[in-house]
């Protein structure tokens, strides 16, 4: 999540029903055996029974996910020694929220239809983010290093 919630960041989650997450809210999700904490950015509980998120710092969501593997969300963060309720997202550049919010939009009519097409999708558009690294700057591609071949 980057600067929001850096690695290894102490965090409270709020366990409980994944329906009374909202969009902008920080959930904590289970991937594989890994627990990830990313911005619950499309709610697609009532078509396709799956939530999209993202990290802060990228311009892909993340692939959608099922209702089942939310475990709660994000209440607290230590700082310092102090809990404290989660920062509000940093507003990013008006083409690189243009350009999320695309994307996003297409993810999300994938899910309706089916949610491994909108993985897929994601698997392609994250392939061509990586041949396009020279130009990290405009399309918002979230690393510090080149891409392995």
């Amino acid at each position: 999540m980057g600067a929001a919630l850096p690695d290894g960041s102490s965090i409270r989650i709020q366990l409980g029903p994944a329906t009374v997450c909202q969009p902008g809210e920080i959930v904590a999700c289970l991937i594989g055996t890994k627990l990830v904490t990313h911005r619950l950015v499309y709610d697609g509980t009532r078509r396709a029974g799956v939530f999209i998120t993202r990290g802060d710092d990228e311009i892909l969501p993340d692939p959608p996910i099922d209702l089942r593997r939310v475990v709660g969300r994000v209440v607290a963060v230590e700082s310092r020694g102090l809990w404290l309720p989660p920062p509000a997202p940093v507003r990013a550049p008006v083409a690189r929220r243009t350009l999320a919010r695309g994307i996003l939009a297409v993810v999300a009519g994938l899910s309706r239809v089916n949610a491994s097409w909108a993985g897929r999708a994601l698997i392609t558009l994250a392939r061509w983010r990586d041949r396009l690294y020279p130009f990290r700057r405009w399309i918002g591609a979230g690393r510090s290093v080149p891409p392995t071949r």
